[in-house]
């Protein structure tokens, strides 16, 4: 039952969210207020019918009126101006307002905003011309259509008309904002990295960032409002969002689920497909068909990649189709909408769902990874009293107890140091390579004492920033030991550390070979292969082997903290 109570509450929380964001501003309309004959001319023309795609191309300057019809005295009336220029208005031809300064040339002009609220004097009943002169001679590349638009409504109702919608964006680009940071926070040493590994994750950031940065460039005009020379700036800004939006959800997706064999070719075409589509919608229909058709195809190439997943054993998967099932129906329902906002919202949604899932995983892994480092304490511990070693120190301890009991004293004291660093470093998930040294150094003093023989471990590089897991190089060298490697002009240890990029480190670890020493696959390298793979997933390397008859060599790379 919880499988298929996730994706409804997903999809009613989708709904909700939506029908909240419509209803938001309310009905700002007034009873027996009404704007017709909208009319446009240049210089001394005559007037004609308003022709917004003729208007684009006059940069001025050039008039556009109304009529504006009133059935009753109105004393707070506030208009909502948009026209892409600057602009003078004037009522009944007694000036109200000027949005900059409209000139005949762009050194006369000074720029006005790009919508204007404006309060008109007290009104009486009957009709009243609304005339604008306006100019935009700096109107990048021409608009393929102008705006010309006067939307009156009561002074109350302004800040509604505004503001409130964009509350509900808000909350939704506040989620979208915490799923980004969780991304970021993962790291680039993830073990709970999905099939697309790293890709993935870079993928979910830069489609955040996208996420995050299309509902500030959609909400500038409503918010704070610019200068009218940036609004191709803004509509640009649109534009590269949504593509990048539109490529990088399926792209996710594909990664996350191990699709497809050969991403980079995929992410290409599919990235040149987007822009074909661009390109021809805007030439062909504008700026908001373009939008829209970006949204559909990403939406629907989202839901197909999620259809085609469907079968795989994951709860999230349900509320996903859900999601985007609803998000496409929203694009058909109410496209105006979606364009200013509920995409945003859409999108906050399935980001959130993803980071719960990746979240829930990653719980999972953690308490797999909890249980084998418990069980990997526990063969550590087992490892260094294992009878083969420990019965051999005590036997040598109970003949240096008869015959030099001076050495047999520091020799307990040097295994009770032993077994206290094991307790301690076998508590942590990893310790620094000092301290993983030390507790190498107290096995070979043991050795040296029980076999009145020096032992050196030589060690070159960084000790204090690499950091491991407890008892690995322990158990490589209590291999050395076991194997018949210490013995009379046998080699030396050695450990030389050295930089692997910018985020590994290699240590190659040289041990005197004993001659029964082979391959490898024993319990020795069995628990140093387990280890790492608890402590780093899958970002490590490990190898051995003989480099000649008298040295056998261990290399590891591991990841830098």
């Amino acid at each position: 039952m919880y499988r298929w109570l996730s994706p409804v509450a997903w999809g009613l929380a989708l709904l909700l969210s939506a029908l909240a964001w419509l209803q938001a501003p309310g009905d700002a309309g007034l009873p027996g207020v009404t704007v017709d004959g909208a009319e446009m001319r240049r210089a001394d023309e005559p007037w004609r019918g308003l022709n917004t795609a003729v208007l684009a191309q006059w940069p001025g300057p050039y008039e556009v009126r109304w009529r504006l019809h009133l059935k009753q005295d109105e004393r707070a009336l506030v208009l909502r101006l948009a026209l892409r220029g600057a602009s003078e208005l004037r009522c009944n031809g007694q000036w109200v307002a000027s949005n900059g300064r409209p000139g005949a040339t762009a050194a006369e002009e000074v720029p006005g905003r790009v919508d204007r609220w404006i309060v008109l004097p007290p009104l009486p009943a009957g009709t009243h011309v609304l005339q604008v002169t306006g100019s935009s001679h700096f109107a990048a590349g021409r608009f393929a259509n102008a705006e010309a638009v006067v939307v009156p409504m009561p002074f109350d109702a302004m800040p509604r008309q505004r503001y409130a919608r964009w509350l509900v964006v808000a909350l939704a680009w506040g989620g979208l904002a915490l799923t980004w940071l969780y991304f970021i926070r993962l790291g680039p040493a993830s073990s709970s990295a999905p099939p697309g590994g790293q890709w993935h994750r870079w993928s979910l950031i830069a489609l955040g960032a996208a996420g995050l940065l299309l509902p500030l460039a959609e909400s500038a005009r409503d918010l704070w409002g610019y200068a009218y020379p940036l609004h191709a700036l803004r509509l640009r800004t649109i534009l590269g969002s949504t593509l990048s939006a539109a490529w990088l959800l399926p792209l996710s997706l594909a990664l996350r689920w191990g699709w497809p064999r050969r991403p980079l070719v995929w992410a290409v075409g599919w990235a040149l497909l987007l822009l074909i589509v661009l390109f021809a919608a805007l030439r062909s229909h504008g700026y908001d068909v373009a939008a829209w058709s970006l949204h559909l195809l990403g939406l629907a190439a989202a839901l197909w990649l999620a259809w085609r997943a469907r079968h795989r054993a994951h709860e999230s998967m349900p509320a996903l189709l859900t999601l985007l099932t609803l998000s496409m129906a929203l694009l058909w329902a109410y496209p105006g909408a979606f364009l200013d906002g509920l995409c945003t919202v859409a999108l906050a949604m399935v980001m959130t769902l993803l980071m719960l899932s990746h979240s829930s995983r990653q719980q999972a892994q953690a308490l797999t990874e909890a249980g084998l480092r418990q069980s990997l304490q526990a063969q550590l511990l087992r490892a260094s009293m294992q009878p083969h070693g420990l019965m051999n120190t005590l036997t040598v301890l109970q003949e240096l107890i008869e015959q030099r009991p001076a050495i047999a004293s520091r020799l307990v004291e040097r295994l009770a140091d032993q077994f206290s660093l094991l307790r301690v470093l076998s508590q942590k998930p990893l310790v620094s390579l000092r301290e993983e040294l030390a507790l190498v150094r107290t096995q070979l003093d043991l050795v040296e004492m029980a076999r009145e023989m020096p032992l050196a471990f030589d060690t070159q590089g960084p000790i204090d920033v690499v950091y491991l897991p407890p008892g690995l190089l322990h158990t490589l060298v209590e291999n050395a030991v076991t194997h018949g490697g210490v013995r009379p002009g046998a080699a030396p240890f050695s450990l030389r550390i050295e930089a692997c990029g910018a985020d590994r480190w290699t240590l190659q670890l040289r041990s005197p070979r004993g001659a029964g020493r082979g391959g490898g696959g024993g319990l020795g390298q069995r628990f140093v292969r387990e280890s790492l793979a608890g402590a780093f997933g899958t970002a490590w390397s490990y190898d051995a082997g003989p480099q000649d008859d008298a040295v056998w060599l261990d290399c590891l790379t591991v990841p830098r903290r």
